[in-house]
């Protein structure tokens, strides 16, 4: 695989990636510092944005209006570090039944998530509706009150920008996620994410979110201030086309 990714990197004529980390990696490897660029990925601010809790969902759900709620959405991989987390957050969910995990997704760890819910004897406060379609998945998400990113760190997590916790903010829930250099690079330490380097501390922190409203509320202007600063289609598609653009450019003066 590494030789597969030198050759493409070195012989592509333009290599684009969506955060700085991962731009690193590839010129690591070979690519040309003057032929690549990062674009952040768009998001679907039709879509995704603040608004009040559905009521329907949470009585479906099973989460009363005065909840707290903590939210992860995703594919529930084994890398998810929701099997490492959940006995960690088991102590606060016993201690406040007003505390609820919120898990929205399938996966292959699914089964295995759930059973350890019911050893831990949380059924009713682990709530893991399964996979959430699109057109509802923001509704769903604005039920939390802080969302989650707990990923095991590791080579293919640490190039990553992770779409949900871009959806997360985009929404206006404030996240507590590993320390992931594609996040890092794009997000920072200031913009709506708090950073957590273990499972103990992923718990501690979102737990301690919840009782710190005004905390919370400043979080969430600042993610939603990065989201509509670095995310949104229009700019990004500019930023594409130039990226061709000056391509065409480079090509053209080679050529002649």
């Amino acid at each position: 695989v590494k030789w597969a990714e030198r050759y493409v990197f070195r012989h592509a004529s333009f290599i684009s990636t969506h955060n700085k980390a991962l731009r690193q990696y590839c010129l690591g490897l070979g690519a040309s510092p003057t032929m690549s660029s990062v674009i952040f990925p768009g998001v679907d601010l039709w879509r995704f944005y603040p608004a009040t809790p559905r009521l329907d969902l949470q009585v479906k759900l099973g989460i009363k209006p005065n909840d707290k709620v903590i939210v992860f959405m995703g594919t529930v991989f084994r890398f998810s570090g929701l099997f490492e987390l959940l006995p960690e957050l088991a102590p606060a969910l016993h201690e406040n039944s007003a505390l609820k995990f919120l898990i929205l997704g399938d996966g292959e760890d699914f089964n295995r998530l759930q059973q350890l819910s019911n050893t831990h004897g949380l059924r009713n406060q682990v709530i893991m509706p399964g996979r959430i379609e699109y057109d509802s998945l923001a509704d769903h998400i604005r039920l939390g009150h802080v969302a989650l990113l707990p990923f095991r760190p590791a080579p293919v997590t640490h190039g990553a920008l992770p779409n949900k916790v871009l959806q997360y903010l985009a929404c206006g829930v404030p996240t507590v996620a590993t320390p992931l250099d594609g996040l890092l690079s794009m997000a920072g330490t200031e913009n709506g994410v708090t950073y957590s380097r273990t499972p103990h501390q992923i718990s501690i922190d979102a737990v301690r979110l919840m009782s710190e409203p005004k905390t919370i509320e400043s979080m969430r202007r600042s993610g939603l201030n990065l989201i509509r600063r670095n995310c949104a289609w229009g700019q990004q598609m500019n930023q594409f086309e130039g990226a061709i653009n000056t391509l065409l450019e480079n090509l053209e003066k080679r050529d002649q």
